[in-house]
């Protein structure tokens, strides 16, 4: 094993475990594909990885997440009042999102090594519990009648949304790609696999409910 991996080891036992130890977590969720990808597609891709946003659950922990663009806030908000037992405000302050403001389709990597000025800036859990059902392609084309936000309401009105007591609901991703692209992910989490594909099915049933429902007052407009 090289020497650099050794030294990571030890780091990722204390990340991967709710601990008081201080540290930074670095999230660059760069990608290489053979074909172009750009834009809010890309942005979806990389909001992939928002999900550890959850290891800021751990009081000492940094997180600097780097995008190509700019990240909606009011994502970034949704995850991270998904914490449990964590005041939301204490949680941002040890977040800082990075962001070489380029949607091109070269790898992250590439254009954080191309800007060194970025990289001065200020710097899931293996355990048995919760089983989480999950899908990148959660489709269609009538989805594109909605934004974040509207999908943030549509969690809330039915109870669809994440329950940090309960430890079960469902958490959204790729969000940016719903709107401009209908296309979402989900990730279902239940205390049995069984009731987490009913919980992800119920999902899949409301969202297309609600696209339909606004598809027929826009048709009558």
């Amino acid at each position: 094993m090289p020497a650099l991996q050794r030294e990571l080891v030890p780091l990722w036992s204390s990340i991967e475990k709710l601990s008081g130890d201080e540290q930074t977590i670095v999230v660059v969720p760069s990608l290489t594909v053979d074909y172009d990808i750009r834009g809010s597609v890309l942005q979806a891709y990389e909001e992939r990885f928002l999900f550890l946003l959850l290891l800021l659950r751990q009081p000492r922990a940094r997180l600097i997440y780097v995008s190509s663009q700019v990240i909606h806030l009011s994502i970034v908000d949704y995850y991270l009042c998904l914490l449990p037992g964590v005041i939301d405000s204490h949680a941002r302050s040890r977040l800082h999102l990075v962001t070489p403001m380029d949607g091109s389709p070269r790898p992250l990597t590439l254009e954080l090594l191309q800007r060194p000025r970025l990289l001065r800036h200020p710097f899931a859990d293996p355990q048995p519990g919760p089983r989480p059902v999950a899908s990148d392609h959660v489709e269609s084309r009538d989805y594109r009648a909605f934004n974040p936000d509207d999908l943030f309401d549509i969690a809330v009105r039915h109870g669809l949304h994440f329950d940090r007591t309960r430890e079960t609901g469902g958490v959204f991703h790729m969000m940016t790609a719903w709107g401009a692209h209908g296309h979402l992910g989900l990730t279902a989490v239940a205390n049995s696999h069984d009731d987490a594909e009913r919980y992800y099915q119920r999902t899949l049933d409301v969202l297309n409910e609600e696209a339909a429902a606004a598809l027929r007052t826009k048709q009558e407009l």
